[in-house]
This record gives C-alpha cells, structure tokens and sequence, in this order.
C-alpha cells in the first residue's frame, strides 16, 4: 500500500513556490515486498554487506533479501529472555544481543552464529539496558559493551577487560566514535575519551551545549562535525568544539522516555536525524531544515529508527509499522492537503515566477505561496467532465484563455482578476484552446475554430475551417483534438486514431494533419507526435517510434514538455518519462509522483525550474535543487551453486558426469527499490556471445537447469533494474560435464566392431535357415489362421450377449450359446436334442414355421430379419430375429442359425424417454422463468435498496444513530444479495448454463492479483495469510472466472471460520497439473458434517445456534465448478485443529 506523508517546511526556501502554509507529501511505501514482520513495533533497521535488511522488534529480529522473509533459528533465539538487539559493525558483519539483563552477544561469521565468551564480564552486580558498539575495521577493531556500571572492552583477538561504572556519573553508553584518532565515548551525562584504558571527561569549549551529545558525526567529505543530543543539533570544526546550534527545540515531548530514540546520518548532501522527534532533514548547502511529520501514516508523533540503505532507499521504522521512500523528488498535493477544487488537476498556468492557474474539472483556482484562491467553481459539475478546464494558453495581450469542454471557452484577465466565457454552438465542446500570434485555435471533437482576436471577441467561434480539413482528408467521423501554428506558417492539427483512418500523418497546402494528443516541434524541424499508442516522430514524411537511450515509450502519450535544460518530459497513463542526457528516467506513483495519469494540459515548467504535474490524484512539484532520488543497483550474491550436487562455489573447476547434468542455484538478489522491475540476468556461457536469459520480477530465489548438454561452460548471473543499472556479475569456475559413456570414444570402436562381426554371423546363418524358414512359415501360417477362426468363433458363441442357436430343418436343436440357456432358465444340456417346439407356445403345425423357413432357404448367404413377439414358455417377448441357412452339418444336413435380439427393454425405455423428455422440457421452462423472475424480482429492487440505502448515509452522516440503523440495513441488504447471487449461480451450474472459457494467463501474476485482498481481511482478524506460488512463468490456458470463485469460496471460508493462527495458500505446477493447497488453522469440520459437507444448504451449526454467517452454498458450487474444470478436491479436517484443502486441475498446456 502507498500513502502520501505530509512534511512541513520549517525554513521556506525562497525559491520555492509553496510555503509553510501548505502540506506537502512524499510517497511512502507501508508494505515493503518480501517482508513480514512478526509485529509492528520497529526498533532497530541494519544492512548487512550482501544487501539484506535487518529489523530488530519487540518480539525478534526478522532478515529479508527482498524476495523472502527468514527468521531466526529457534536454537538461537532460545538463548535470549528477553528483546534482541542488532550491531552492524564497520565490516559489515551483524551481531546479536540481549537488551537488557544479563549480556548474550552472538555474531554472524556469514555461514554461522558463534556466541561470543564474555566469561570476563562479571556476572555480579547491576545490570540494566545493555548497548554494544564497534570502531575500526578488521584486525584494528575495538568493541564496547555497557550494562548497568560495567563496562566491558577488548580489541580483535585481544583478551577481554572491564571497567567499574558510577551508574549515577556516567549515566548510559549511547555511543561510541572514532573522531581524528581519538576514541570518544558518549554517555548519558557526560562524554569521556578513552585512552590507555581508562575514562577522561572531554569539556568542550566554544558554543555551550544544553546537555551531552548522544551521536557526533564528521562529515564524510569535510573538516566539520555534528553533534546531536537531546533537543539540540550543532556544528563544529573540530570534535570538541561545536561552534553553531543548526536546529533546536525539536523534541516537544514533556514526557520522560523510558529508552530515547535518535539517530542521524549523511547522504544525498543533507544531514538526516532524529531525537525522540519525527524525522528530520538538514539541506547543508543552504543550511535549511525539514520536517517529515509521520502521524498520518503512523499516529504516533516519533519514530524509533531510520536508515538511508545502500540502494539510496530511505527507510523509516515506528512503534506502529514499517514504511520505506525511494524518492523526495516530487512535493505532492491533494484535495486534502491544499483545499483544492478536485481531486484531479486537469490544468496548469504560470502567470507569473510563484503564481499560477490550476485547472479542475468543476473550476478554476489561483494558487500561489499563500494558498489557493477559487476563481471559478461550479457546484453542479463535482467531478464530472462536462466542465474539465483542458488547457490554459497566453495571448499576447497578457490575456489567459482556457477550454471548458462542453461549456465552452474561457478567459482570464489578470490585471481585474475578471474571468469571462463563452458559449459554444449548441452540441460542440472545445478540447483545446491555444492563442498563436493574433489567432486563436478552438479545437473540439468535430469543429476547428481559428478566431482573429483583433476583432470583437464575441465573433471568436465565426471561423470554422472544419469543413476544409474533412475535404482535405476525405473521410467522416474524424475527431479533432488540438491545433496551433508552426514556426513554417504552417497550422497543426491533431486528430484522434482510429482504424480507418488512411494516413497517419496527411500534409496539404498550410495544413499538417497528425494523429494524437500533443506534439512539440523540434529545432531540426522534426515533430514528436503524442499518440494513443506511444511517442512517435514525424521527419522526412515518415512518422516512427522515437528511440531515446535504445528506449522507445509505447504507453498512450497525453502530453509533451520541453524543459529549460534540453530535456523533455513526456506525460503518459503510467506516469512521467524525461529524456535527457541519453537517459530515460521514468518517475510514477511508486518512487514520487502523486498519481500515475497526467493531464493532458497539466504538464509545464516554472521559471525558476521547478516541473508542476496535474494528476488524477492531485499536483506534483518536481524540485530540481532535490538531490533524494534512489538510483543504486541491486544487490545479488550466490549462497548455493551445485553441480550435479557438487559445490560449484569456490571458483574450482567440477566435473560430473552426464548422469549428473543438472545446475542447482540459491540467490541472494538483495534488492528493494519497488518503484523499478528487478530483472535477473544468467547464462550458462561456453563462449562471449552467449545470448543472456532475464527473469523479470522473480518470485522465488531458486533456479534449476536440468538436462544440460555435455560440454565446458562458465556460469555467470547478474541483476538488475530494468535492464539499466547492474549489480557486478557472478562468474563461476569451469563447470564440466562429460559425454555419456555410450558416445566415448573407446565405447564406439568396441561397438563397431561388435557389430561388424555380428552382421557377418548373422548373414551366413540367415542363408542357411531361409529355405527352411519359408516352407514352415507357410504351414505354421495356414493352422495358425485356422486356430484363429476357430477362436473367435468360439469367444463369439459363448461371450456374446444375444441367444443363438443352431436348428436342424426339422426343429431339432443341434446346440444353443449360454445366454439361449439363460434366456429360457434352462441348462444347455437340457436343450441339445430337443425340438423348438417344446419350448414355444405354438404348434408345430403353424403355416408361420413353414413360411420362415422358406424364406430362410430363398435368402441364401443373406439371410433374413424381423420382428415378432416371440410366445417363449418363459414369457412372452418382443424380438429382433436373424436366420441364415448354413451350407451343411457335421451330418450331412442343413442347419440354420438364429440369432435373437430382445427388444422388450429397449421399447419400454423408449416410451419412458419420451414422456421424460416432456417432463423435463417443462421443467426447464419453469426452471429458466423462475430464474428470471428472481434475477428480476429480487435482485433488481434490492440493488436500488442498497444504493438508496448508501445515498441516504451519505448525505445524513450528521446523523449517527440513521447511520447505524441504515448501516444494518445496508449489511443485511448485501448478504441477502450474496445468497440471491450464490443460488443464481448453483442454478446455472445445475442448469449447464455455465461454460468454460480459457484465457491464456500468467498464472503467477493472477493468482497474486486474487489473493492480494485477503490480505487485509487477514489482518483485521489478527491472521497470518502465507501465500507460495510457484508456476511456470508463461502464459497457460485457464478458466480465470471459476478460478476466482473457486479461491474466493475457499480462502474466504479459511479466514471465516479462523480466529488466530497461520493460513497458508500453496500453489503449484506438477507437468499438466495445476496443484492448489489452502490449510488453515480454524474451527474444522466434524466427521459427521464432512459426508454431506458439498450438499447445497448444508452448514455444520444450523437455526438459531449459527456461528457463523452464510448459505451453505460455498462448497456446492466449488465442488460443481471443480467438476467442470474435470478436477478434483480433497478436504482434510479435524475439529478444534483446522482444515486442509487440495484441489487437482488439469491444464490444457498443449
């Protein structure tokens, strides 16, 4: 989340167009990316030297590279009672101890923590805070540890000494310097050099300090030294001698600090500090000083630490959170702050050096050091566009003219203050007004007016050369957006892009038509045109990108700004991009800009410098003299490199075998500036031109190169911000990996000759065996065919479902198949032999036998097929029969078979189908007018009642207790919306009337965008929402609608039925699976529940014992969509431990 800080000038700078009056911002990142904190009570911020961020809490300390959170070890934090405190020594290497009670000090050697014997110390005594501190670097380093009136020193590799304290005199150790040679200790009543072991009051001279200075730093680049102690900041030219206060009376706190939070240093040419105070700001080379005042976003009136990291990043910790800022560029204001019209700043005008003309979309304001003054306003436009001020422009009479979209034109005269407008013909708007010489360009969606405005200006919309331009281009539907004069004479109009429109750029007579928002003519003639689909230029009759710095911007261009250095700024829907130097530098919302939307006539420059930006979210000042501007690399270093699980790490060549052709590596890509896209560069390099493959953004600190070909290569791996600033590349030694055995030289000689001597044996017994072969292959191939014949006829008779028989021409039943036997209740035995007769109702004097048989014998090989109902002893039955006359028996006579189809089921089904189809024709019918009734009915009126019910609090916000009462309404309202919206969408389902769609989808940018909200729900319950993904970063076909609900349903109800503990999502890709884990540590579900829990309506409290709101639907449709995706779910939980959900859904990747 980003949230404006506002910061007060205490000092105005003159050259500065707001003053004191006003609140300014800064943007602040609140949530910094990879980092969670096991509380928000921040009180120690450290770096170590491989990038990584440290923070000390009440509650542990928390490291993070950027990418992933790590806590410490419990084997460690079980050696400390109480808080831990953090020490970064002058090498960068990071120290643990206890802050208070008996002193435990733990340092990190970079693979391990090693406690450090403190045996020395006595174990007697007082103790109170402990404070540790360091000088110097490596073998010269000094430590000093403080508890209570012990004082314990040593040097590197040097035994360890301590001195008794008079707790009373000294006071507390708050820090320890360096200072010309000199070790200077500052306590809390006094400071003390330490020579020779021993303590000697530093009395300093010239200017007299209210109290003893807690921190003194020499300036990195100067002879001079600053001294900070409570309520106080001065500066000297010598270490004991400060000789001008530089700030004062900054803590007004009366309370007494239990533990007082200061700190203070140098970067960016100005001194950055604080004394149990909000921070503060000194710009050295004017001597002026700053407030950032932090209780908006905190609400606490001081902050605990601060530091300015090696990427140039400031960051700010509290008893109330975490925030860090990438840049002080840019002083911001909003309706908030600056008592503004609107939130959106549509225009801007400098009228004078200080003063100028803010555009809105209900007025005009006049804005200058004093505050703002409304010119114009119309309380009926709020925020509509109806009214929007597009652009100002000065005529040469001083006069300021505006456009008013669909109100028309106005005009501003500055020496009376008078504004005046004019109407428009009924229908136009006007986009653009711009006064060129003695002319001025109305431009409006189909109308270009150019007035003459040494005439009465009540002629100004006489002219219009509309009609002339449609001629010239030869085409309808044509939407103007700006016009003004060349320096060739020439009149530039811009029109709007659409499909059909022939020629981007259309040049005739003293008209140049071009497509866009803005376009600025250059001194070489060309002309950079703003359009909807990036920054172009117009040269040589030939309109392309315009590359600047191998850039090129591709986001629609609103607007373009020269600036008083050769620079151009370039206004787009993602912010602000300034070409200079061969340099593209991009501000937007995340590292300065108020909003990321410019306006289309709210870019311009002062004429002191400054750059005023008008936003969708208020005004942006660029401050050219700020120098606060995060601009470093990332940071990138290897923990693991293996080779076929060999360490690759220590630069030594490895080999492994081809079985072993793997690369495992474990990043340490330290990098923090948000504001910009980390990208990390790697290839494994047999030679100089190997192509760099880039991950942008990535979202795990692993990667793994399987299947790697054999051959000699160098792995090398780099970072950096989008592909500009690069962190130093990782080079490992010669990684090897050998040919498999089977391609080695030796294995392919033994194998050729193998071969050779085989083709020759096999050739020679091949001759000898081939007469033979073909003679038996020809007998082996007739009884093997016969064999088959007589197999399949067999499988046939005895397997298939239909009877059959085989009857003499008298009747006599030579044999039947099994299923004849079953069809009659009788063994086969008891039906060989016996006349078809006994087992029909019928005589065998029917004339029918006789007929059927005749046909038999007529139909030859064909055979005959009917249907009849069959009076069969057993019952009577409806059948489909096929006889065929066979050519003889083993006897010497004809035999027939037949073959019987029982159709008696299939006509009953077919009559029960039909009437089920009209049942369920009139079903569906009733089903679908019923869904349109409540879709009608129901939802229609209770969305009006909702929205009347949010009016209503709105405009009676004076009145609480209608608050209250309308705010139930408003709940219940939405709930009974929700369960109307949750049976509207089971019913489609059941219906088949919910279809899936794929979309192609990087899984892991949206899974990130669905679960980001639960975030906050999570947090307002006081739960710790873990979300892993870790799928391929490419685009997959995925139904994105069923995916949303199926995770609004299930994380939805882990937070639900959840009232502390962890919930963690997992998800991931298993070849053509994608694989979704939710576990939660809530009520669960009881045995009993879990049978019907994917039945509608079904909840596990029910009546008026529910706990818990909701349908009882969530699950169903999961379950019903799951089946549609032709997935799967399995649900595992227990009652008072939690539950845990997996879901299977196969992915269509090819």
């Amino acid at each position: 989340m980003r949230v404006a800080i506002k910061a007060l000038i205490l000092v105005c700078w003159s050259s500065l167009i707001i003053a004191t009056a006003l609140s300014q911002s800064y943007q602040f990142n609140t949530r910094p990316r990879g980092i969670q904190l096991p509380v928000q009570n921040i009180l120690q911020i450290e770096q170590d030297t491989l990038g990584r961020m440290w923070f000390s809490t009440s509650r542990g300390v928390v490291v993070s590279d950027g990418l992933h959170n790590e806590e410490l070890p419990d084997s460690l934090l079980r050696k400390f009672a109480y808080r831990i405190s953090l020490h970064k020594d002058s090498d960068g290497q990071v120290w643990l101890y206890s802050a208070s009670g008996v002193p435990i000090l733990i340092k990190n050697n970079g693979e391990a923590w090693q406690e450090e014997d403190l045996s020395p110390f006595p174990r007697e005594g007082s103790f109170g805070r402990n404070r540790f501190f360091s000088v110097d670097e490596k073998s010269k380093k000094q430590f000093f540890l403080n508890s209570g009136d012990q004082l314990l020193f040593w040097k590197e590799g040097q035994p360890k000494q301590f001195l008794q304290l008079e707790s009373e005199k000294y006071g507390a150790l708050m820090g320890v310097e360096k200072l010309d040679g000199e070790l200077v200790l500052m306590f809390r009543n006094g400071t003390y050099a330490f020579k020779d072991n021993q303590l000697s009051p530093i009395n300093f001279q010239g200017l007299g300090l209210p109290s003893p200075p807690f921190s003194i730093l020499k300036h990195p680049e100067q002879s001079q030294f600053y001294f900070l102690g409570k309520d106080y900041l001065a500066v000297g030219n010598s270490p004991n001698a400060p000789s001008k206060f530089l700030d004062r009376n900054f803590n007004s706190f009366d309370f007494d600090q239990v533990e007082d939070f200061f700190g203070i240093q140098y970067r960016y040419g100005a001194l950055f500090y604080h004394f149990n105070s909000n921070l503060k700001k000194l710009v050295l080379d004017r001597e002026k000083v700053f407030q950032i005042d932090l209780f908006e976003l905190f609400q606490t009136p001081m902050l605990q630490t601060f530091l300015i990291d090696q990427e140039g990043i400031l960051w700010i910790g509290s008893s109330r959170g975490l925030a860090n800022s990438t840049s002080q560029l840019f002083q911001n204001y909003t309706s908030k702050t600056a008592e503004f019209l609107g939130e959106e700043v549509t225009a801007i005008h400098e009228i004078s050096p200080g003063k100028f003309l803010l555009g809105f979309n209900n007025g005009v304001q006049y804005f200058d050091s004093s505050g703002t003054k409304t010119l114009l306003k119309d309380s009926n436009l709020a925020d509509s566009p109806l009214g929007r001020v597009m652009n100002f422009s000065k005529d040469k009479w001083g006069r300021i003219w505006y456009s008013r979209n669909h109100l028309g034109v106005g005009m501003y005269e500055v020496n009376s203050g008078r504004i005046t407008e004019f109407s428009t013909p009924q229908g136009v708007n006007i986009s653009s007004a711009i006064a060129s010489g003695d002319s001025l360009f109305l431009v409006g969606s189909d109308r270009v007016y150019i007035a003459d405005l040494k005439r009465p200006l009540n002629g100004i919309f006489d002219l219009d050369i509309a009609p002339q331009l449609l001629e010239l281009v030869g085409e309808d539907g044509v939407f103007f957006r700006k016009g003004f004069q060349l320096k060739n004479g020439k009149n530039l109009i811009i029109r709007a892009s659409k499909l059909g429109n022939k020629y981007p750029v259309l040049e005739k007579g003293n008209f140049l038509l071009v497509e866009g928002y803005d376009a600025l003519e250059m001194p070489n003639g060309a002309i950079l045109l703003g359009t909807e689909n990036g920054l172009k230029v117009f040269q040589g009759g030939y309109v392309g990108f315009f590359s600047f710095g191998n850039r090129v911007i591709e986001e629609p261009v609103y607007t373009i700004l020269p600036d008083h250095d050769g620079g151009i700024w370039v206004g787009t829907n993602r912010g602000v991009y300034v070409l200079k130097d061969d340099k593209v530098i991009h501000y937007k919302e995340s590292n300065g800009l108020v909003g990321d939307e410019i306006n289309r006539g709210a870019l311009i420059q002062s004429r002191t410098g400054q750059v005023l930006i008008g936003t969708n979210k208020g005004l942006s000042v660029y401050l050219p003299e700020e120098k606060f501007f995060a601009s470093g690399a990332p940071r990138l270093h290897l923990s693991q490199l293996k080779l076929g699980g060999v360490d690759a790490l220590k630069g030594i060549p490895v080999r492994v075998s081809h079985s072993q052709n793997f690369l495992e590596v474990q990043l340490i890509p330290a990098a923090f500036n948000e504001s910009r896209e980390l990208w990390i560069h790697y290839r494994l390099a047999e030679n100089d031109s190997t192509p760099w493959q880039i991950i942008k953004n990535p979202e795990s600190s692993q990667l793994f190169l399987g299947n790697l070909p054999a051959g000699q290569y160098h792995f090398e791996i780099k970072a950096s911000y989008d592909g500009v600033d690069f962190s130093p590349v990782f080079s490992s030694g010669k990684l090897i990996v050998l040919q498999p055995f089977y391609l080695r030289v030796w294995f392919l000689a033994i194998a050729v000759l193998f071969l050779v001597g085989l083709g020759v044996l096999l050739s020679r017994f091949y001759q000898q065996l081939k007469d033979l072969g073909i003679l038996q292959n020809r007998v082996e191939g007739e009884q093997k065919r016969k064999n088959q014949v007589e197999q399949q006829f067999s499988r046939v008779w005895n397997n298939v479902q239909d009877p059959m028989i085989l009857v003499t021409e008298q009747g006599i039943i030579a044999t039947a198949n099994p299923a004849f036997a079953k069809m009659l209740h009788l063994p086969i035995e008891q039906i060989e032999g016996k006349s078809i007769f006994e087992f029909l109702d019928s005589s065998p004097q029917d004339p029918q036998h006789a007929q059927i048989l005749d046909q038999v014998k007529l139909s030859g090989a064909y055979g005959i097929k009917f249907e009849n109902t069959i009076a069969w002893k057993s019952g009577a039955l409806e059948m489909e029969v096929y006889s065929v006359l066979l050519e003889e028996s083993p006897h010497g006579k004809g035999l027939v078979l037949s073959v019987f189809h029982d159709l008696t089921s299939r006509k009953k089904v077919e009559l029960q189908l039909r009437d089920a189809i009209r049942k369920a024709e009139e079903a569906s019918r009733f089903k679908t007018s019923l869904l349109s009734n409540i879709s009608h009915e129901i939802r229609t009126p209770l969305t009006g009642i909702i929205g009347g019910t949010e009016h209503v609090m709105m405009s009676r916000q004076e009145d609480s207790e209608l608050k209250d009462q309308l705010d139930i309404v408003l709940q219940s309202g939405e709930r009974l919306l929700s369960t109307i919206n949750s049976l509207l969408d089971l019913a489609k389902i059941e219906a088949n009337k919910m279809e899936v769609v794929f979309t192609h989808t990087h899984l892991n940018e949206f899974f990130h965008k669905i679960l980001q909200p639960f975030q906050q729900q999570a947090e307002s319950k006081n739960l710790r929402l873990e979300v892993s993904i870790l799928c391929a970063p490419k685009l997959i076909p995925l139904d994105r609608r069923f995916m949303e609900m199926i995770l609004n349903n299930l994380v939805g109800n882990a937070i639900k039925y959840s009232h502390s503990g962890l919930i963690s999502v997992r998800i991931w890709m298993e070849i053509d699976q994608l694989l979704l884990v939710i576990k939660d540590q809530g009520t669960g579900m009881s045995e009993e529940f879990q049978k019907k829990m994917f039945e509608p309506f079904e909840q596990e409290s029910k009546g008026h014992k529910r706990l818990y709101e909701g349908t009882g639907l969530g699950l169903a449709i999961t379950k019903n969509l799951i089946n549609l995706l032709k997935g799967s779910i399995e649900i595992q939980s227990q009652v008072g431990v939690g539950t845990e959900v997996l879901l299977k859904i196969p992915l269509h990747i090819s």
